[in-house]
């Protein structure tokens, strides 16, 4: 590894011809167990990875030796998989699958595989609903069973993913795989629940452990302290993008021999996170966090300006071209649009309503508020209050009123009754007073709620008959034929 540093240093893109030689031994040090070795090894590695595409289709120096020239070609055969991922070898389950993985599944599955065989690790980025659940369900099922198969000591696999998720991996997993294959643990509730799950885990109750990240975070010195995983899968990894976050700091205290990033956007559109995400994947392999913003501070700035209208100065250009190609072996990205051919085009519709009456009283009452005028300010750049102004300066109550009326207007734009909940405190047992609330009740109610169920009932979902008698709440035209078998999907 110092060897390789040093000639990496010296040379630079000179060694272009030999780096076929140099990557796969470097491969095998990124995971020594000195600190030192580590971290040369690394940051050579990443120095190295750009230059492949440069060494792919020469013929090997002709001052190799047979030796070499016969590891050149081996080597050269995996290091073309990594740059392409179509050439990676077929890997079959060690298991049943309840499911018949589609073809971009499967190659999904092998590349998951391929960094497992060569200890390195990757982020799978596909669209939403493209199967990444059920590809990481593979990978994990089969790392699990061919530990047990070889009679290595047991360790389970650790998913980490957003609260409203944890029962959906849980469904899922039993869903794909049968319990005697991966038996999940769903680590969730109160500290007292989750304090009374632990003993599960100290005996190797489960398989898979499933967990959020608050919990994670809350619970990292008994979770993680002299415990090792043989697997770990960041679903949403996005949660770890601010390097300084407590949520971060504890994902990165996780001891995993094998380690999974799930995202349903590209990681590497965003520079300026793309190095906290690198440095729990692969912790060294971007530099430091200095480091890193040293060498594509101007990538980072112009991403931000492109963002905004502007666009990528030359210099920034090559800075993120380059930093595409050391990272982009290591990580997957399919859409729909590119693997699902049989599939019509995207519709998109918008779909407008009109504010109810008392909407419409809060938002005249709101135009004529102090908080209106505040916001103005913030988002003008004016009168001294910033939105990311901290409680110094005398900014930070300013900045909390601030959010306190956006926060409003959110919940405003939904259901009214967010803002204004009916007071019935002192409701009349009579008729009359009955009515009264059942009108403010229904003046409240959310237009876009209305919307949206007319939605999915036009949609035949959540059907199970044909209706003919008007909605007590409105007139809702109802599906004709049922809606068996639909389903919605509500951000």
């Amino acid at each position: 590894a110092a060897v390789a540093s040093e000639l990496v240093e010296q040379l630079g893109p000179a060694l272009a011809p030999f780096c076929v030689l140099l990557l796969v031994p470097l491969m095998g040090r990124m995971s020594d167990p000195v600190d030192r070795t580590r971290e040369m090894a690394t940051k050579s590695f990443a120095a190295l990875v750009p230059l492949l595409p440069l060494a792919r289709g020469r013929a090997p120096p002709a001052t190799l030796t047979a030796a070499q020239r016969q590891r050149s070609e081996s080597d050269g055969t995996f290091l073309e998989a990594l740059l392409d991922n179509s050439k990676v070898e077929d890997f079959v389950l060690p298991f049943e699958c309840r499911r018949v993985l589609r073809p971009y599944q499967q190659e999904g599955v092998n590349w998951l595989a391929f960094l497992r065989r060569f200890k390195l690790h990757g982020a799978l980025c596909d669209d939403m609903g493209l199967g990444k659940t059920l590809q990481s369900t593979c990978i994990l099922a089969a790392t699990v069973v061919e530990r047990r198969r070889a009679g290595l000591p047991f360790l389970p696999a650790l998913v980490v993913c957003p609260p409203t998720l944890v029962g959906h991996w849980a469904h899922e997993i039993n869903e794909y795989v049968a319990e005697s294959t991966l038996k999940p643990l769903e680590y969730h509730g109160s500290p007292a629940d989750r304090a009374a799950l632990r003993p599960r885990i100290e005996r190797g109750d489960a398989d898979v452990v499933i967990m959020s990240y608050d919990s994670l975070r809350a619970d990292a010195d008994a979770l993680l302290t002299n415990r090792s995983w043989c697997y770990c899968i960041l679903d949403e990894g996005h949660a770890i993008r601010n390097p300084k976050s407590r949520i971060t700091q504890a994902v990165k205290r996780v001891r995993a021999e094998n380690r999974l990033l799930l995202s349903g956007t590209p990681i590497q559109n965003d520079v300026v996170e793309l190095w906290s995400l690198f440095d729990f994947l692969m912790p060294g392999f971007l530099g430091t966090e200095k480091e890193f913003r040293r060498a594509y501070g101007v990538a980072a700035a112009r991403s931000a300006a492109a963002k905004k209208g502007g666009g990528l100065t030359e210099q920034g250009a090559l800075a993120t071209g380059r930093l595409h190609k050391q990272v982009m072996p290591f990580v997957m990205r399919r859409t729909k649009d590119e693997v699902l051919k049989d599939l019509p085009p995207k519709i998109i519709q918008d779909v407008y309503v009109d504010l109810s009456p008392m909407q419409k009283r809060l938002y005249d009452a709101f135009e004529g508020s102090a908080a209106k005028t505040d916001v103005e300010a913030v988002v003008k750049g004016a009168g001294g209050v910033e939105a990311g102004g901290g409680a110094e300066g005398g900014s930070g109550g300013g900045t909390a009123h601030v959010f306190q009326a956006l926060q409003y207007l959110r919940k405003l734009c939904s259901p009214p009754r967010l803002v204004t909940p009916p007071d019935d405190k002192n409701k009349s047992k009579s008729k009359s007073a009955g009515a009264g609330l059942g009108a403010r009740v229904a003046e409240a109610y959310s237009p876009k709620f209305r919307a949206l169920k007319q939605i999915l009932l036009d949609c035949g979902v959540g059907v199970d008959k044909v209706v003919t008698e008007p909605d007590p709440e409105g007139e809702f035209r109802t599906a004709a034929g049922g809606g068996a078998g639909h389903r919605g999907l509500i951000f």
